[in-house]
Parts: structure tokens; sequence; C-alpha cells
């Protein structure tokens, strides 16, 4: 599935404790001639602090210009929770961000333990 038109990215924090969240992103798409075309690192969740057992959200992308298909991520979280995980979602919107879904309903991108740093994922 592609990057749809207007997306953010959440993250569930189930570790434990509180945790500033940052994703980064590198979008990605083919160009005209068919090449596989990288856009530059950009933050998208910058150190949101999220309590435990909380959604933090990231900035609403628009993707409507750029027609981005896919992107690498790097994400990170510090705090010391070791009771679960924290788990990171796409979230879309139809109506070009007036609406988006239920906490923990985007789609699960992947997860990461409180403390890890850099650790790629996929969109």
């Amino acid at each position: 599935m592609p990057l749809p038109s207007t997306y953010r990215y959440t993250a569930y924090n189930a570790s434990g404790a509180s945790s500033d969240i940052t994703v980064e992103e590198q979008a990605w798409k083919f160009d005209s001639n068919g090449a596989l075309s990288y856009g530059t690192w950009t933050t998208r969740m910058n150190a949101v602090t999220t309590a435990d057992g909380t959604l933090g959200t990231g900035a609403t992308v628009d993707n409507s210009t750029a027609k981005n298909i896919g992107a690498n991520l790097l994400v990170s979280a510090t705090g010391t929770g070791t009771a679960g995980v924290i788990t990171v979602f796409l979230e879309f919107s139809d109506d070009g961000g007036t609406t988006w879904p239920d906490a923990q309903e985007g789609i699960p991108i992947g997860s990461l333990d409180a403390g890890d740093s850099n650790v790629a994922m996929t969109a």
C-alpha cells in the first residue's frame, strides 16, 4: 500500500514509564524515469513525551503533491520502562487531516523498547 495523501505517525507507549518518542522519515518514490528517488530525512515526531498507556502523535504530512509511496523510518524512545513495548502506527485521514482513526487503530509499523535508539522500520 502506498503512503496515503494525508498521514501521520503515532506511538502507543506500553513500556511502563513515560518516554520521549522520535520518528525520522526518509520517504521514497519512483521518478519519471522509473528510478528510485529518496527524499531527505525529516523528523515527523520530535521527542514527543508520551506517558505510559497513552498515544503520542506526530505531525500531519500532506503527501498529495510529493506522492511518496513508501518510507524508511528511524525510531528512538528515551525512558526506562520495562513492562512492555512502544508500538508505532501509520494513520491516514480521508478528509485532509480533520478526522483520524481511534487510538491504536492505524496500521502497525513496528515496536521498540524504551531506551532503544535508531530502530529501523518501514512504512
